[in-house]
């Protein structure tokens, strides 16, 4: 299905650990949202405690390729895109006024009346988590400084999770577009127009997730679409760092889809993986450790397995280590102190 590579085997070379989605709330800061939705404690309340947040977040990643405030104030990984960029459900009626996280303002695209109709509540996957299905309803474009004005300024290594293309194709309803990957390409011009103020901001990464290729290969129905590789590079622009990660999916399956992309690296699943004979020219982003197991791992256990897993691969030598996937899914504090054990397996 996939075009001979030639595979190399350099001496191996840790660029470091990273995160690969969003990381919860505190119940602090998720008693202080309820308490704003319904009235009883301001905007300024609620955005103070998600920077608290953040601030934790970001102080556990010591010696970190990439940094992240953990995106804790997107809801889901889908919703500001659904909101922000042209589009979507509402986008293409009107422009509006919002407010940015350095306190300006700024015109966008009209959504809904109400950010929580963006689309129906739809489970995410098999977990017990939720998102809202956004409706694409137009041509899916953004004006370039959406994304950067969301996102906090925190460093000059900062990464930004974003669906990958092929699994927002999946996750939306769409009704305007008569293939899918149409959808996906346009979504990816879109990431790509968003860059140079991503990188002005700090942001030297983005990190594609892209659970579907796992949910789909795990029941046996994912079919390699012509165009997966082409909307995924449409990204690659400004000289950012783009990755792609596959949680629970099997890596010698999850490899060769990424294979003729642009990206920079791709995230396989060890974890989740049965066997770890990987040919790639890549980079690669090892998950070695469970985003939803509750229990942290021993720094001695995750280098077992970056052992095991390095005796049976070939690859371009150099390699991230980081979570299979989200840490959304378990309680804050624990994401916090799997996150420090990523940092002392990485600097140990």
């Amino acid at each position: 299905m996939f075009p001979h590579t030639k595979y190399y085997k350099n001496k191996f070379k840790f660029l470091g650990p990273m995160l690969t989605g969003l990381i919860p709330r505190s119940s602090f800061t998720a008693k202080m949202h309820r308490l704003f939705r319904d009235g009883k404690a301001t905007e300024s309340d609620f955005n103070a405690a998600i920077v608290s947040d953040s601030q934790k977040i970001i102080s556990t990643q010591e010696k970190f390729a990439f940094v992240t405030g953990g995106q804790a104030d997107w809801l889901d990984i889908i919703r500001p895109i659904a909101k922000y960029f042209g589009g979507f459900r509402g986008t293409h009626n009107k422009a509006f006024k919002y407010k940015t996280n350095d306190d300006s303002s700024r015109i966008g695209m009209e959504n809904s009346p109400n950010d929580d109709k963006v689309g129906p509540v739809t489970r995410w996957f098999r977990t017990n988590t939720f998102y809202r299905k956004p409706l694409v309803c137009g041509k899916i474009e953004c004006q370039g400084h959406e994304l950067a004005e969301l996102m906090p300024k925190i460093g000059e290594n900062s990464v930004i999770f974003l669906p990958a293309p092929y699994s927002l194709a999946k996750l939306v309803e769409n009704r305007y577009y008569s293939d899918p990957g149409t959808l996906a390409k346009d979504y990816a011009k879109a990431i790509a127009k968003s860059t140079p103020l991503l990188r002005k901001k700090g942001y030297s990464c983005i990190l594609f997730l892209e659970p579907f290729v796992g949910y789909e290969l795990s029941g046996n129905s994912f079919k390699y679409p012509e165009w997966f590789s082409e909307s995924v590079s449409l990204a690659k622009v400004n000289n950012i760092k783009l990755g792609i990660n596959f949680p629970k999916a099997e890596a010698v399956e999850a490899v060769p889809i990424a294979e003729d992309s642009n990206v920079d690296f791709i995230g396989i699943d060890l974890l989740y993986s049965s066997g770890f004979r990987v040919r790639t020219s890549k980079d690669l982003l090892l998950g070695i450790v469970e985003g939803d197991r509750f229990g942290v791992e021993s720094v001695d256990s995750i280098k077992h397995l970056i052992n095991n897993f390095l005796e049976n691969t070939k690859f371009s030598g150099k390699y991230y280590i980081g979570p299979n996937d989200r840490l959304y899914d378990v309680p804050f504090e624990l994401a916090l102190r799997k996150i420090e054990t990523l940092s002392i397996a990485g600097s140990s």
